[in-house]
Parts: C-alpha cells; structure tokens; sequence
C-alpha cells in the first residue's frame, strides 16, 4: 500500500510538474493563471519544477529505499509525505483558494506518514 501511494505521488507530481513547464500558461492542466495572481510567480514553470523536484523527488527517494528495503526507507517515506502536506499548504496559503485535488492529495500524504510510522514500528495512535 505505501509503495502504491508513493508511486501515485511520484507519477503525478513528475507528470504535472512536467506539463506546467512545458506549457507554463496552465491551459495544458486547465489551471487558470488568475490562481497565480497573488503569488511571486509569472507563469507555472517555476512551480511545475519545484513541484517534480520537491515532491517527485522525495517520493522518488522514498520509494528507491522502500525497494531496497533499506532501513531509511520508513524515514524518507515519512519525509515524502510531510514535503507533500507542506507543498500543498504553502499552495493553499500562496493562491488563497481551495482545490478540490488538494484534499485527495492531503489525505494520500497523511497515509504516507502513517503507514511509514507504523512500518517503523512509532505509531502515533
């Protein structure tokens, strides 16, 4: 299960980090560039990238450790999931809108966290 959501996260991340630089206006994502009006940003292709490096790249790290299985791998699956919650609360707070993919994301990176807690064997609960 923890491998299936850090390949979902991963997958999506790389995918849409990649279409917002290629196309940074956001049409290819139907993102209008009004979310971006209150934001440092022009267009989405700073965005895009830091979205693949940040969030793909964690969850790309975590999920080479969980394969390996590497006693990192609990860790790194842990941090995959708090870059997301982090992510996506700085994009809440930047945009100053509610997305409703957001939510669906929110709860896969509390998952993550759990689901790595509780393969570690520190569960919070």
């Amino acid at each position: 299960m923890l491998n299936f959501l850090l390949i979902l996260t991963l997958a999506t991340s790389v995918f849409s980090g990649i279409m917002m630089m290629a196309i940074p206006d956001g049409r290819i994502l139907q993102l209008s560039p009004s979310l971006l009006q209150h934001t440092p940003f022009n267009n989405f292709a700073l965005p895009g990238f830091l979205l693949m490096t940040f969030v793909g790249g964690c969850s790309m790290i975590a999920l080479f450790y969980s394969m390996t299985s590497s006693r990192r791998q609990y860790n790194w699956s842990v941090t995959a999931g708090a870059i997301m919650i982090l992510w996506i609360l700085m994009q809440y707070f930047l945009i100053g809108k509610h997305i409703w993919f957001n939510l669906f994301f929110l709860a896969v990176a509390i998952l993550i966290i759990l689901l790595g807690l509780y393969q570690k064997g520190k569960m919070l609960i």
